[in-house]
């Protein structure tokens, strides 16, 4: 797998509660298949089954703040800054409670 973007520990969990489904199916010899009416639209939110969440907003990652070019071509140092303590707040507020939110709850049956 990828190793960048923001949804790794998103989708990380996500395929490992596939993975854990498909092995509990596969074990039990019961048939694999989509649980039935969770088939995706085209129009889904990345990584889950719906199309919107009620109550939840998408936020964007914070843009890191980095050297300017003029000082930066003149040496190796690193270029993005450091977050603020704001920043690392906003940035672990955005939402990581997701898993909860869109739990599917034939995944708990199956463990």
């Amino acid at each position: 797998g990828g190793f960048e973007g923001p949804g790794i520990l998103v989708e990380a969990v996500g395929d490992g509660r596939k993975a854990a489904r498909a092995i509990h199916l596969y074990l039990t010899g019961e048939e694999m298949k989509f649980p039935e009416g969770r088939m995706k639209p085209k129009d889904t939110i990345p990584g889950t089954i719906f199309d919107s969440i009620s109550g939840i907003e998408k936020k964007g990652r914070i843009k890191l703040s980095q050297i300017d070019a003029k000082t930066r071509i003149h040496n190796v140092e690193e270029v993005d800054l450091t977050i603020t303590e704001e920043e690392a707040l906003k940035e672990a507020n955005r939402c990581m409670n997701c898993c909860l939110t869109c739990y599917d709850k034939d995944i708990e049956e199956a463990s």
